[in-house]
């Protein structure tokens, strides 16, 4: 499926950053950049790698979830100083 390996919204999210992260109401400041998925991870296995009972809502709207791989963002919100790229936006009927 070709729009999986599409650029996605991407923010660095790691030790030295999460509680800053965790305390803002956007992300507006943080910047962001487009980047091709280094991994999927099938539902099969989704759930292997994510709790999702440990999932935390910010209050910028993003939910914090503790992976293996590390933190992660998920959801939509607002993010600050996007980096141009290329992006094929994918529309469903």
């Amino acid at each position: 499926m070709e729009y999986l390996t599409n650029k996605l919204e991407m923010v660095t999210v790691d030790d030295k950053n999460i509680s800053s992260i965790m305390e803002r109401k956007n992300l507006k400041g943080i910047d962001g950049y487009w980047k091709q998925p280094e991994i999927f991870i099938g539902v099969k296995d989704f759930f292997k790698f994510i709790k999702l009972d440990a999932a935390q809502e910010l209050e910028s709207g993003f939910l914090l979830l503790r992976a293996k791989l590390g933190p992660m963002l998920a959801g939509n919100g607002y993010i600050n100083n996007i980096r141009k790229a290329s992006a094929t936006p994918i529309t469903s009927a």
